[in-house]
């Protein structure tokens, strides 16, 4: 299992400016690779100077701009690769008898040899090229180990956490909602206003999800005491995200939404009357219809008034105004 820094020096948590981070990471990789550069990695792998000879430093600063370039993985099955073709750890020929003579012998411990563009490079300068730090590649290197050249996998992948809700559990709260909106709610025909749903329940405006949510505590604890298990109920935030991603056709209806005590009894009546005779299931929906089309009249007879009330509002305010005007 890797850490998610590995130890890189380069790969830090952006400040809150995007401005200001551009020019601090900038400034900070120019200074980054001037000093590399100028102190060098100390080796002698370059014929007894240092291998970072080989480069300059508008080349490192270019090496460096396409490794960080790279998605992570990506990054990482570039150095896989690397460590594979240049780590040894099997036997090999070496002097071990009395007579010097060449036979294989088990090696004591393993070793990589790092190579960038033919050249052959130390440790340092290979860590610096690719723009990462010492522990995310002894990381590397034990995952090469274990895995050979494959992607690199964080431990808690499908792995369940540990305080993940049970299904049962997820279940009961579930339950719960649908058998208050089979007790309370009113199913209304059609749809409501931004809710694409013909399926939907609407719960009377006084039962908020922070009341049924009580209720569901309650029943829960009613269910332990009788069951004598212990059993989990949920906090309001997830008992509302359940609510939202299983049942999101029961709502609270709005204000604005609420029927009047009449729509609701016939919308239950109507609801109720599956096995009721013809005539009992047509005098229902006549009476519903009737009560809808004098709803109609009175919803109508407003709207005159309240346009009447306008018009007289304003000829009223012509009148003071044109009064107004022959007094000055």
């Amino acid at each position: 299992m890797s850490s998610d820094n590995d130890g890189d020096p380069d790969r830090r948590s952006p400040p809150n400016t995007w401005t200001t981070e551009i020019r601090e990471l900038d400034k900070e990789e120019e200074e980054n690779v001037r000093q590399f550069s100028e102190t060098t990695c100390g080796c002698s792998k370059k014929q007894g100077s240092p291998c970072s000879s080989y480069f300059t430093q508008v080349e490192l600063a270019e090496i460096r701009m396409s490794m960080a370039e790279l998605e992570r993985d990506q990054l990482d099955l570039v150095i896989l690769a690397q460590i594979n073709a240049h780590h040894y750890a099997e036997e090999v020929v070496g002097h071990r008898t009395e007579a010097e003579k060449l036979q294989r012998v088990e090696r004591a411990k393993d070793y990589t040899t790092f190579f960038y563009r033919s050249h052959s490079i130390c440790l340092k300068t290979f860590l610096f090229v690719h723009n990462i730090g010492k522990k995310r590649f002894r990381n590397l290197i034990n995952h090469y180990r274990l895995n050979g050249v494959s992607p690199r996998m964080h431990g808690n992948v499908k792995r369940r956490p540990w305080n993940a809700a049970a299904f049962a559990d997820k279940e009961r709260a579930v339950t719960f909602i649908k058998n208050f909106a089979e007790v309370h709610s009113i199913p209304l025909p059609g749809r409501m206003p931004k809710f694409y749903d013909y399926n939907i329940m609407l719960l009377p405006t006084d039962a908020s999800k922070a009341s049924v949510h009580r209720d569901y505590v309650k029943a829960m604890e009613a269910l332990g005491e009788t069951s004598q298990q212990s059993l989990r109920c949920f906090g309001y935030r997830e008992f509302c995200r359940l609510w939202s991603e299983v049942v999101p056709y029961i709502r609270v209806s709005p204000p604005a939404d609420d029927l009047c005590f009449v729509c609701q009894e016939n919308a239950t009546f109507i609801l109720k009357a599956a096995n009721l005779s013809e005539d009992e299931k047509n005098q229902r929906l006549f009476s519903a219809q009737q009560h809808l089309e004098r709803a109609k009249i009175q919803r109508n007879y407003y709207r005159e008034q309240v346009k009447s009330s306008k018009l007289t509002m304003e000829k009223i305010t012509a009148q003071e105004g044109n009064l107004h005007a022959n007094t000055i």
